[in-house]
């Protein structure tokens, strides 16, 4: 397990609160295999909708890679219901993801829900250390 970080490139940063951020990880030689679950407390603050939100991976993605993608689940816990799907995007050199909403628009405090109590994200994404 590790533990990862959830910012915004800029602006109000969000906190988890008494909500939960949790990353599991498997390495094998130089590929990773990560999943994220994030669940949003009744004092989890989001941030403002400036910047994306980003969550921390446990090593550096490869320089050698251009870009990879995986996919998010986020669930809208009101009685809306929604599911939504989001890209995961990595980044040669960096070591977080961004994700982006289905309309192309960044993952932000109120894009492409607008985040409360109990709504959820969760991904997996494999990629290369080298």
């Amino acid at each position: 397990t590790y533990t990862p970080t959830w910012v915004q490139a800029g602006g109000t940063q969000p906190a988890i609160g008494n909500g939960t951020l949790e990353g599991f990880y498997e390495r094998h030689g130089a590929l990773v295999k990560v999943t994220v679950r994030w669940v949003a407390g009744n004092s989890t603050t989001f941030g403002n909708n400036a910047n994306d939100y980003r969550f921390s991976l446990p090593y550096i993605v490869s320089n050698a890679v251009a870009r990879e993608y995986g996919v998010a689940w986020i669930s809208d816990a009101s009685s809306s219901g929604a599911l939504v799907t989001a890209q995961v995007r990595l980044t040669a050199g960096l070591s977080y993801v961004t994700l982006a909403a289905a309309s192309g628009l960044i993952v932000d405090s109120d894009t492409p829900i607008t985040f409360a109590d109990a709504d959820t994200i969760s991904f997996t994404v494999v990629y290369s250390t080298q």
